[in-house]
Parts: C-alpha cells; sequence; structure tokens
C-alpha cells in the first residue's frame, strides 16, 4: 500500500497556476514537473543541467545551488521577482561520496540541500502570498543507520572532523525542519511543510541490488518501503495542491515511510517529528542565527 494523491484534488482546474521546483533534471523533480504540465500548470525548474523535457509551459532556468549569489540574482530579476508563485518545492538535494564545498568553502550539502532552500524561500516570500512551500525532506532527519541526526554546530561544514555523506545529509535534511518551525512562526502567511517522499531508488542514493537480481528481490524491497518514481511524488502533489494547507503548516507529510527505531511504517501527517532537536525552538533560533551570519548580503527575512 503506497499513498495516492486523491483524485479531486487532481482534477482542479490548473490554467493560470505557477510552480517552481528545484533539481528538475531527473529523479522526483523532472516526474513532479512533468505530471504538473500534463494538469496544466507552468513549472518553472531549477537546475544545473537541462532536463529532457519539451514544453510550452515549462521554463527552464540553470542556477547552481551551492552559489549564493547566482540564488539571489535569480530571485530579483524582474521576470521572476514580478511573477506570482502558487507554490515552492525545494527539491534538489546532493549526496557527495567525498567532502565537496562550494567556492565560499561551505560543505556541499549544506549549500544545496539546506542554504539554497532558505535562500529561495525568503527572497521569493513576496512572490507567494497566496502561496505555500514544501521541503522534500528526508527520515534521516531523525535517524540513519544507527546515528541519530544532530546539527554539528561547533563544524557545520565538516572542516575538522571526519566526513560521513549520512551523518552530513541527515544534517541537512534536520537544518530544513528546524527552518520550518522557525519559519511557521515568523512568516506564519506563506505555509510552510515538510514531506518524505518515501524510500525512492533515484541517483541520489540509488539500490545497491545487482540489475539482475532486482526482479527477484523487488517484493522484499517494496515490503521494506521501495517506492516508484510516480508514488514518491504523490506526497509532494498532496502538499502542493491540497486546499486550506494553511492547518499543516509546520507538519510533516510521509509516504510509506520507515523511521528507525519505529515497528510500523508511517504514512500521511505527523504533526511533530521524532526528533525532539527538530522541535526545539532554541535550537532552530541558534541555527538561524547562524545562517545570518552566513548569508546576510544574499538573504531578504
Amino acid at each position: 500500500m503506497r499513498f495516492q494523491c486523491p483524485s479531486d484534488i487532481l482534477s482542479q482546474p490548473f490554467t493560470g497556476r505557477t510552480y517552481l521546483i528545484t533539481g528538475v533534471s531527473k529523479g522526483l523533480g523532472l516526474t513532479l514537473t512533468q505530471t504538473l504540465l500534463d494538469l496544466g500548470a507552468t513549472v518553472l525548474g531549477i537546475s544545473r543541467n537541462k532536463p529532457m523535457l519539451d514544453h510550452p509551459k515549462f521554463q527552464w532556468h540553470a542556477i547552481d545551488l551551492s552559489d549564493p549569489q547566482a540564488i539571489f540574482d535569480w530571485c530579483h530579476r524582474d521576470a521572476i521577482s514580478n511573477i506570482t508563485l502558487d507554490g515552492l518545492v525545494n527539491n534538489a538535494a546532493v549526496l557527495p561520496l567525498s567532502r565537496k564545498e562550494n567556492h565560499h568553502g561551505w560543505e556541499l550539502q549544506w549549500s544545496v540541500n539546506y542554504v539554497a532552500s532558505t535562500l529561495l524561500s525568503a527572497n521569493l516570500k513576496s512572490t507567494l502570498q497566496q502561496g505555500r512551500i514544501v521541503h522534500v525532506s528526508s527520515t534521516a532527519h531523525h535517524r540513519v543507520f544507527d546515528r541519530n541526526a544532530a546539527i554539528h554546530f561547533s563544524d557545520i561544514h565538516c572542516k575538522h572532523r571526519s566526513y560521513d555523506k549520512w551523518v552530513t545529509y541527515a544534517q541537512s535534511k534536520l537544518a530544513l525542519h528546524l527552518h520550518m518551525n522557525r519559519w511557521i512562526q515568523m512568516s506564519p502567511n506563506v505555509p510552510m511543510v515538510c514531506v518524505h517522499p518515501g524510500w525512492v531508488d533515484t541517483t541520489l542514493s540509488p539500490s545497491r541490488v545487482p540489475s539482475w537480481l532486482t526482479p527477484f528481490v523487488k517484493p522484499i524491497l517494496r515490503h521494506k518501503g521501495l517506492c516508484s518514481l510516480d508514488e514518491g511524488i504523490q506526497p509532494i502533489l498532496y502538499t502542493l495542491l491540497l486546499p486550506k494547507i494553511e492547518q499543516y503548516s509546520g507538519q510533516i507529510f510521509n509516504q510509506y515511510s520507515f523511521y528507525e527505531g519505529f515497528s510500523k511504517p508511517q504514512m500521511g501527517w505527523m504533526p511533530i517529528s521524532p526528533n525532539p532537536i527538530a522541535n526545539d525552538r532554541v535550537v532552530a533560533e541558534q541555527l538561524w542565527k547562524m545562517t545570518r551570519l552566513m548569508t546576510a548580503r544574499w538573504l531578504e527575512d
């Protein structure tokens, strides 16, 4: 059983609606873009590489999301700042095997998975007065491979500790949840939610099972939570299109999702994260103060 966006939500009129999605070159971002275009919406897509997609209502923008100046400049172009967005989906993410950094010396996962989302949300807030923001998150924000997610304030960028891609990924996703919990206090007029799309076999974290073996083990993987790309976008579609989303602002919506330490999968709305750090307003404020120091010249708050 997997969550499917209800048909009555998908049957709404989409002409005149505009959505911005990051990470559209492949995977969930590309599949979500194609679906929204098929529904009749206009989609602005951001990625470094151009997607294999040709549609009159699709506008692609090449932006390096690890570069805060590029994000700021794009957000303040007249063609962007004067539009009205119905929704922003912060979907782009990276998971490099070894430590990488942008030209500011910031660790790459922190830059792309977290900072880019905060800059886009803040700088586009005025275009979203009737819209909402969806952060694509992960159960990793709670715990991953028997390790609790945490914000390593003393060494955010892994300059003095060993780099572990999953620990660093978990940190970036936890940061998104902390950002959401502060956002709903400071910007209540623009709803924000986090979505876990489930365990989707994408190029970000591909299955380790050899292709020849996949047909035999797929039933087992499905039982453990494996989702297709189409299933992965269903909760994103739901939170992006659900009327009166403001009543769920600050919550997490899950596809068929296994959180470490839980005996049963979670599906649907989760009002409070299982990670107590994600719900800690003191930590959220500490993170935001640090983020502002890093990004003040590119930030509209």
